[in-house]
């Protein structure tokens, strides 16, 4: 063996120490920056008068970068195209195409989309205001943007303001000034200038600034608006909070229009004996149809709770028809103009290929052809059945026969002793496989019902096999109720308990000041809405711009400014209801 030398020894020890030495070591760090991006100066500055150029320029004390900034950004008054938008390290630059309109005040609005490239805070509602006169409009209006259904902030709409009251003005001409309401809908003008305007919001989904029938949700007052004196922020005071605090001097509640323009949207047939039209618009008028091979008394006709979908059961589905069946169906169709004009169309239905019978295989056709009992299910929805029904019998398509002699309902004593009990059972016109069953039910009681063999049949001419099913009622200890004492009515109104979804749990229509009970709800908490129904039939009505007609009013009942009624089995809540003042503030 060779003698390593002693100078390579002595380095290879040197080596090793100062390779330990240098082992990276993650740094301890400090506090976590929570403060947003400072601007350092502007090219123009901060309400500039006299500006010119095509080129802007902002200055940061740290790196910054855009977060949503399609989303965020827009300029009032509003341009033909947007700028070009670029990072530059501690810098954002703004370049336009064309020259800026002489005269005017601009204000180039980025939201909160500037934002710093660590920790990504951002400037909260920041914009570059200045002029390119020698005066500078600064005058403001706030106001606040709901949803006119849910009164939930219509967050991110856009509020248009015109210096033209004519109704058309959203339809055909840009606004002179835009600005955007936040995610509590709360919005601020700080550009107007000392006259009034039409103030309407739009959702503006095309971004084309003009309001689009069909396309758009629209918020709108018939009144004019003049700007008003609004305070400054302090400085120590946080935006959305000093926001939050002014007092809106409009509140514009958004909706849909009712889609009235009325064509075919589709069709579909998902089974030999089921049909569906699907239109743009609820309710069309059908003026005649005319089936290949058959008429109209062949098939049961369901119109959907919506009202734009008609399905077409063929009353006996084993008859054989062709995999397409042909149509000629004439109905009031909306021209070019929205006019409806009586129209002729053909209408062809294509059966799948997969229920087809030239591409089902002779085992399982003879199989599917077997007669197979129908099933018949029971459910109750509320956990028990009461005076407002629940109680529903379903099938699986709609039945052809009902022999209620063999279906019979049953009362239970204690001593297990059964007592017939009289029942209606009623299809729904809307949904034609469920059926509501109606009898003086006794609370927190046990019951039955028989359904013999061959009760009923249905359109593929099956028949039951004999069905039992049990169930008990409940005692109202077990649920709990709203009792609404309802004061100075006068239009109708609709009460509606929803659950934490907005689902509709239960609803009555009052017609006079009263004390309304719903009872048999679960315990549990929920919204209460309360509808104007002004034209009295028992839904409530969106509004049209052009018509200048305003959505029916809707207001949720608060108690101690909160919106969540909680209900506990056992408990009666009773909430006063003053139809003046709950509707005083809308």
């Amino acid at each position: 063996m060779k003698n390593t030398p002693f100078i390579l020894i002595i380095g290879g020890l040197l080596l090793l120490s100062f390779s330990q030495c240098a082992r990276m070591v993650s740094p301890t760090g400090g506090p976590k920056d929570t403060l947003a991006p400072v601007i350092l100066k502007s090219t123009p500055t901060q309400f500039s008068r006299n500006v010119s150029g095509k080129e802007f320029e902002i200055t940061f004390d740290e790196y910054v970068t855009l977060k949503d900034l399609q989303k965020s950004f827009y300029i009032t008054p509003p341009m033909e195209e947007l700028p070009e938008v670029r990072e530059k390290g501690k810098r954002i630059e703004i370049v336009l195409d064309k020259d800026l309109q002489a005269n005017t005040t601009y204000s180039f609005n980025f939201g909160n989309s500037i934002v710093d490239n660590n920790e990504g805070n951002p400037i909260v509602n920041y914009s570059l205001t200045f002029s390119t006169g020698s005066n500078i409009d600064t005058l403001k209006f706030n106001g606040i943007v709901y949803d006119a259904r849910t009164m939930l902030p219509a967050a991110g709409a856009y509020v248009f303001f015109y210096e033209n009251d004519s109704i058309q003005v959203p339809l055909k001409y840009k606004p002179s000034i835009i600005t955007k309401a936040d995610k509590e809908g709360i919005f601020i003008a700080n550009t107007l200038k000392n006259r009034q305007y039409k103030v309407i919001a739009i959702e503006d989904v095309n971004r084309n600034y003009l309001f689009d029938p069909g396309v758009d949700r629209i918020a709108f007052e018939k009144e004019m608006f003049g700007p008003i004196d609004i305070s400054t922020r302090p400085d120590t005071m946080p935006d959305s909070l000093w926001r939050s605090q002014l007092l809106p001097q409009v509140k514009l509640k958004m909706f849909a229009e009712t889609k009235t323009r009325q064509y075919i949207t589709g069709k579909t047939r998902p089974e030999k004996y089921k049909f569906q039209l699907f239109f743009n618009s609820p309710k069309p008028e059908i003026k005649k149809i005319e089936f290949d091979g058959l008429t109209t008394n062949d098939f049961f006709v369901e119109n959907d709770a919506e009202g734009d979908t008609i399905t077409y059961w063929l009353k006996d589905a084993t008859r054989k028809i062709a995999d397409t069946l042909l149509a000629n169906f004439t109905y009031m169709k909306s021209d070019s103009t929205g006019k409806p004009v009586e129209t002729f169309e053909k209408i062809s239905w294509e059966l799948p290929l997969s229920k087809s019978d030239r591409t089902v295989k002779k085992e399982k056709k003879k199989e599917e052809e077997k007669v197979q009992p129908v099933k018949l299910s029971f459910s109750m929805p509320d956990g028990t059945a009461n005076e407002d029904g629940g109680f529903f019998m379903q099938v699986s398509v709609p039945l052809t026969r009902i022999d209620t002699s063999k279906i019979t309902l049953y009362n239970i004593n204690d001593n297990d002793k059964k007592s017939k009990v009289p029942f209606n059972i009623k299809v729904d016109p809307k949904n034609l496989l469920t059926y509501s069953i109606t009898s003086k039910w006794v609370e927190d009681s046990r019951y039955e019902i028989v359904a013999d063999s061959n009760a009923v049949e249905d359109i593929l001419r099956q028949v039951n096999d004999s069905t039992l099913f049990s169930f008990n009622t409940s005692s109202p200890s077990k649920f709990g109720m709203f009792i609404f004492d309802v004061k100075n009515v006068k239009e109708n109104l609709i009460i509606q308990v929803l659950d934490k979804k907005n689902k509709v749990v239960r609803q009555k229509t009052v017609t006079k000041s009263d004390v309304i009970r719903f009872p048999y709800i679960k315990a549990d908490s929920y919204l209460i809405r309360i509808i104007e129904d002004s034209n009295k039939n028992g839904l409530w009505d969106t509004g049209n711009y052009l018509n200048q007609l305003s959505p029916e009013r809707v207001c949720y009942l608060q108690k101690e400014k909160e919106k969540i009624f909680t209900l506990r089995s056992g408990w009666e809540n009773e909430i006063s209801v003053d139809v003046n003042e709950i509707f005083s503030n809308y």
